[in-house]
């Protein structure tokens, strides 16, 4: 199976790059395919790349890289029938944690020798697409804090719990008109509004501990009516999936299509990329990307 590894060497602060090139040893000695190999330097490198390979005859495309790679690449090629791997080499591996991916060098080589494919959901969000989780709130100013400050990702972990302490000082809860499945809502004082295709997003954060890649929905996470100070308190809990106890203030339900509306101007990330828009249409279409699992 003709295959191209689109490399991020950037992801996970210059860490793939390094274990890319101890993988690309076992690449060398062990794969039993023809393969080529492209670096991205840029932002819209991978979607680039990706959608080049299309017309290139590639027959699956393997991102090396973290979640922001891989949603470039599923930009590239949405709706075609090429398949998909990962080799989770980046910070988040939000996608690779849900799927229980290998880490060890001579599984991920055994994966893609002989592959396990798997049909997964792909969800379409206006004119884009992602594949884990996207989200709407603290989140989605969090990750524009991020990127506006290029430096903040030289300290990893430690540099987006700032980011997240500078954000919720200055966050102000929005109010979201929101149609799920055909039921109109309206929101007030939301702090999340998660979309999720798996259960983590954010780097380990089990935001919707019941999300399938696999039924055809999207999970809801919906946060809102807290104070600053409940919100820091209740916070940890979403690691393990415990916040959805709070019914108080958080709000669970599955759906196949959501649209969302504001009086301001929505930021959103999808997998960890940022979006900007006064209104969202979210919609699942169930299994349409072909995954190595």
């Amino acid at each position: 199976m003709n295959t191209l590894f689109i490399v991020n060497p950037a992801a996970g602060r210059g860490k793939c790059f390094r274990i890319w090139t101890r993988f690309e040893e076992v690449l060398q000695e062990k794969a039993t395919f023809p393969y080529a190999i492209r670096l991205t330097r840029n932002k819209g490198d991978a979607k680039k790349f990706s959608a080049t390979a299309l017309q290139e005859g590639f027959e699956r495309i393997i991102s090396v890289g973290g979640d922001g790679t891989l949603n470039e690449i599923v930009n590239g090629v949405a709706t075609s029938k090429i398949v998909l791997g990962i080799l989770p080499f980046g910070t988040g591996n939000d996608l690779a944690h849900a799927l229980n991916l290998r880490k060890d060098f001579n599984q991920m080589m055994k994966a893609l020798v002989s592959p396990t494919i798997k049909n997964i959901d792909l969800v379409k969000i206006n004119q884009d697409y992602f594949i884990n989780a996207s989200g709407i709130g603290i989140d989605g100013n969090v990750v524009k804090h991020i990127e506006s400050r290029p430096m903040i990702k030289k300290f990893g972990k430690i540099g987006y719990m700032l980011s997240a302490f500078q954000t919720l000082m200055k966050y102000h809860p929005i109010k979201l008109n929101v149609t799920i499945d055909d039921e109109n809502r309206v929101l007030s004082n939301v702090w999340i509004f998660a979309m999720a295709n798996g259960p983590y997003f954010g780097g380990g954060m089990k935001i919707c501990p019941d999300a399938s890649l696999t039924d055809g929905l999207l999970d809801l996470c919906m946060v809102q009516n807290l104070t600053k100070l409940r919100f820091i308190q209740l916070f940890p809990l979403i690691y393990s999936g415990r916040h959805i106890q709070q019914h108080q203030y958080v709000t669970t339900l599955k759906a196949k299509k959501v649209t969302l509306e504001s009086s301001t101007h929505l930021i959103l990330q999808m997998d960890g990329e940022i979006k900007e828009s006064p209104s969202v249409t979210v919609e699942v279409i169930p299994g349409s990307i072909q995954l190595i699992t």
